[in-house]
């Protein structure tokens, strides 16, 4: 046997034992996170594509478990929302209220019976006869998805009161929606690589490190932004920087929904509020927009300035408790009947 031969064996020997440690250490860290840190599960209830780049699949059941932290249960209907099923072509004479927004409006942490819309939906009307509450929240849709979702199906919610849902994070998602990038697209400043959805769907390390890597971009970009001079505000609900810029592209698109929504329906009210009630800076600029008439800003503050914070949001994360949900749907329902 030549000395080439005995030197590609040991090369080829070595490699296999690097690839079998990697594997055994992938193995055991697996193990490990699944019995000390189980993981989320990954959403299976998107689909990608379309004129809102991901949207919720129509006609999907997927039972959402957050590690140890109890679960949720995700419907949809046909036209792909987290609501019941609806029968937009049989007669209704009443009024429709419609819910736009991303995560919070979605309900995400809790299931459709302590969420919003249906606290909301029985305070109005409880046989929904003369009013009916339909929810078209998508997580991870920004300002400019949620709007345009509902101008795209004006001719079929038809809605006479569309209550806006702002989130700290939505300028950022805005960002992304168009740059063509993020999570839900596929197409995220993190490496593609063969099996990377199986890995997310399957694996609990995966999904642990995933999280710890997107933590740590997130903060180095925020202080490179910092450093660079831009005059940030973080929302402490998300930790999402909000400058300038991306106040004034928000207002901007809500003014332009508001404008589209009155030509559809000249007699429509467009509410906006805010899923971080607590933070001034957020309600100064929503309120901004307030016009007395048909653009109206809810105030959630004096509705829950007597909760404790960890009142309004989830265990695991900032996501609105269902005690929230009830609160604020009490608050909007006052602002309609109000109005």
């Amino acid at each position: 046997m030549t000395t080439r031969m005995v030197v590609g064996r040991r090369i080829i020997f070595t490699l296999f034992l690097i690839a079998a440690g990697g594997l055994l250490a992938a193995a055991i860290g697996e193990m490990f996170i699944r019995i000390v840190m189980p993981q989320h599960d990954a959403p299976q209830y998107f689909q990608r594509g379309g004129p809102y780049q991901f949207q919720l699949k129509p006609n999907f059941h997927q039972t959402y478990r957050f590690g140890n932290s109890g679960a949720m249960e995700v419907d949809t209907n046909s036209l792909g929302l987290r609501d019941r099923p609806i029968d937009f072509a049989a007669p209704f004479s009443g009024k429709t209220v419609v819910l736009a927004g991303d995560s919070f409006v979605f309900g995400h942490g809790i299931n459709v019976s302590d969420r919003l819309d249906t606290h909301l939906a029985s305070l109005l009307d409880p046989q929904e006869k003369r009013c009916r509450v339909i929810n078209t929240g998508v997580p991870g849709w920004g300002t400019i998805q949620a709007t345009r979702f509902v101008l795209d199906h004006l001719d079929l919610l038809r809605p006479d009161a569309v209550v806006l849902v702002f989130c700290g994070n939505d300028p950022e998602d805005d960002t992304e929606f168009l740059n063509n990038t993020g999570m839900y697209v596929g197409n995220t400043k993190f490496a593609n690589f063969p099996g990377k959805d199986f890995l997310r769907t399957h694996s609990h390390l995966y999904r642990f490190l995933l999280y710890r890597a997107t933590i740590l971009r997130h903060d180095r970009t925020v202080q490179a932004r910092q450093r660079r001079g831009e005059q940030l505000v973080l929302d402490s609900q998300t930790a999402e920087p909000i400058s300038p810029q991306d106040w004034a592209r928000t207002l901007d698109i809500i003014r332009n929904f508001h404008r589209d929504l009155l030509a559809h329906n000249a007699r429509a009210v467009l509410f906006i509020t805010a899923s971080n009630p607590r933070q001034e800076d957020i309600r100064q600029h929503l309120a901004s927009l307030d016009n007395g008439g048909s653009l109206r800003f809810i105030d959630l503050a004096p509705a829950c300035s007597d909760l404790k914070p960890d009142q309004m949001h989830l265990d695991f994360d900032q996501h609105w408790s269902p005690l929230m949900h009830k609160t604020a749907a009490q608050a909007i329902y006052n602002a309609l009947i109000l109005k």
